[in-house]
């Protein structure tokens, strides 16, 4: 029953941080990107609550990862492309 709350309390936290993110054009980017870190961290919290496992976990790291690619290309760095696997003939 617990983990029900915490779920319906994720939910209104994300549906309120992206309305409240969408509906202010005037932001930078960077706000964005702490804005998604503050839901990633947020998110974190009900997960700890909610247990070891929990799927929200996965949702904060989804988040975070989103925030992080954000930030790298502002910061203009580089994708991360892994080298491409040699053709078997040697072309």
């Amino acid at each position: 029953m617990r983990a029900h709350h915490l779920e319906r309390i994720a939910h209104t936290l994300d549906e309120t941080m992206t309305a409240t993110a969408a509906a202010d054009s005037t932001w930078t980017p960077w706000e964005h990107v702490e804005w998604l870190r503050l839901q990633a961290d947020l998110l974190d919290r009900l997960a700890a609550a909610a247990g070891p496992g929990h799927p929200l976990s996965g949702r904060a790291a989804l988040l975070r990862d989103e925030a992080e690619r954000m930030a790298d290309r502002l910061n203009r760095v580089p994708a991360f492309e892994p080298d491409p696997v040699p053709h078997p003939t040697g072309v």
